[in-house]
């Protein structure tokens, strides 16, 4: 029930985080964004699926994608490695979370 009340809350808080970040330009910043919105969407990966979801594995699969491509981004930015690497995973994030709404 926790999670129910917590996804919303840290997707949402860490896109205005992300905000933040752009506005300071901060990779440590973003990195906490990114955590967060992590946090989101593993909470949201505790729900049960709507039973008229087209597809439950594209879902779940997405959402697993998308927050692994979200921590491994956030420690590229805490060690202020951004590059390719950091926008290979945010592509990633991007393809993961349309997976997620597509399924």
């Amino acid at each position: 029930m926790m999670a129910r009340r917590l996804a919303l809350p840290l997707t949402l808080g860490g896109g205005v985080i992300f905000l933040i970040a752009a506005i300071a330009s901060s990779n440590a910043v973003y990195g906490v964004a990114l955590l967060s919105f992590a946090a989101g969407l593993a909470c949201y990966y505790t729900f049960p699926l709507n039973p008229h979801a087209r597809s439950p594995a594209l879902a779940k699969g997405g959402l697993v994608l998308a927050i692994v491509a979200a921590v491994v981004d956030a420690a590229i930015d805490f060690a202020d490695r951004v590059g390719t690497a950091s926008t290979v995973t945010t592509v990633l994030i991007v393809a993961g979370s349309a997976a997620a709404f597509a399924g």
